[in-house]
């Protein structure tokens, strides 16, 4: 039997509404800075945070609201198991920074 490990790693997790910049009401598009804009953002916050508590204690690195719906957490494999059969959850990616003749770039694998 092989036990998950419980080293965190970066995920960056999305969800299944759609952030800011991609919401409309009655076709139209939201003013970023208008007041249905920032109860749509906060909207989002809450419903990502309910995912977060579902899973106890995570450390939250990030929440994205504008051009992704999701957030960036240090979790385990358990956590990220446990996510991926939450509806609503639509992707768990890792997050790693690799060094690439000196440069660093972002790497995102499933």
């Amino acid at each position: 039997m092989q036990i998950a490990s419980a080293e965190r790693h970066a995920y960056i997790v999305l969800l299944a509404e759609p952030p800011l910049a991609s919401y409309t009401v009655q076709g139209q598009h939201l003013e970023s800075d208008s007041e249905a804009a920032r109860r749509y953002v906060l909207d989002l916050e809450e419903k990502q945070n309910a995912v977060l508590a579902l899973l106890g204690n995570v450390p939250v690195q990030y929440h994205y609201t504008v051009t992704l719906n999701g957030f960036a957490a240090l979790l385990t494999e358990n956590e990220v198991s446990r996510l991926k059969v939450i509806p609503g959850v639509t992707q768990v990616s890792s997050a790693t920074v690799e060094q690439v003749n000196g440069a660093a770039i972002n790497n995102k694998q499933q």
